[in-house]
């Protein structure tokens, strides 16, 4: 049986650059694993511990089943001000009183690369880490594909060298599954 992937990209940006990245990573293991893409994060309420239990919304509840039911997680964040996007740690704190994120293999990818995301790389190691999660690697791997327009991320991602490290990561967080 093929592990199952859940990955979380940070922005809900329709041409997120690390949208693109973590398609090419689902790509790539299509074969070996399962991999699903979460696309509601534009739609989570913002975190109210007062909702936190019997009034939880039913989105948060999907989450958290998704990542139950997830073998590993991809993150890729874009870095804001230095730090976690506002929407990505929203989603992150609905999480912190359960165990979704609990011992769950981890890698973070960046579609920013040239010695930027370091803050939010930083920022999301400690809060995984608060949370308990199994980060395998906080810099698994990084593209250049920051400010670049959906037709030159394509370019980029296609490029041999770009896909075959993609690949490579990819396969090998896999085989950490198995």
């Amino acid at each position: 049986m093929k592990p199952k992937i859940l990955c979380l990209p940070g922005s809900p940006r329709a041409d997120s650059t690390n949208m693109a990245l973590l398609g090419r990573f689902a790509e790539a293991t299509s074969d070996i694993a399962s991999v699903d893409i979460y696309r509601d994060l534009g739609r989570l309420p913002i975190f109210n511990p007062d909702l936190d239990g019997p009034a939880r919304p039913e989105i948060i509840d999907r989450l958290e089943g998704a990542l139950h039911s997830a073998d590993g997680l991809v993150i890729a964040c874009p870095e804001y001000a230095h730090g976690i996007p506002g929407g990505f740690k929203n989603l992150l704190d609905w999480l912190v009183s359960g165990d979704a994120l609990y011992d769950k293999p981890t890698i973070l990818v960046h579609a920013n690369g040239r010695g930027r995301g370091e803050f939010v790389r930083a920022a999301l190691v400690e809060v995984l880490s608060a949370v308990g999660a199994n980060l395998i690697n906080a810099d698994a791997m990084s593209v250049y594909l920051v400010s670049k327009g959906p037709e030159a991320v394509e370019e980029i991602l296609c490029e041999p060298e770009i896909a075959a490290k993609v690949a490579l990561v990819a396969r090998q967080f896999v085989e950490k599954l198995i």
